[in-house]
């Protein structure tokens, strides 16, 4: 992992480029992703290298149904890719 990543408790960020596009995936990765994922999709968090649909909730309530993908989490360090629905409403939200 790279020196300026490593002091990150938490990231999260955008893997598809802004647009009208059908859906946004976003990566959260660190050492508070899991935590993190785990308030945002109480439902659970999939077993490493597994998917599965769940809901995301703010603390507003729902906020989307959501593809969620574990992708490592014991050798390199929580890794989590988020599937939403895209475009600019989306994206905003």
């Amino acid at each position: 992992m790279p020196a300026a990543m490593s002091d990150r408790r938490a990231f999260a960020a955008f893997l598809t480029p802004p647009g009208g596009g059908g859906i946004h995936v976003i990566g959260l990765a660190g050492a508070d992703a899991a935590s993190i994922a785990a308030q945002v999709f109480p439902g659970g968090i999939p077993r490493e290298g597994s998917a599965s649909v769940r809901w995301a909730f703010d603390p507003s309530g729902r906020i989307d149904q959501v593809l969620l993908a574990s992708i490592c989490v014991k050798e390199c360090g929580p890794l989590f890719e988020i599937c939403a629905h895209g475009g600019p409403a989306a994206s905003a939200a």
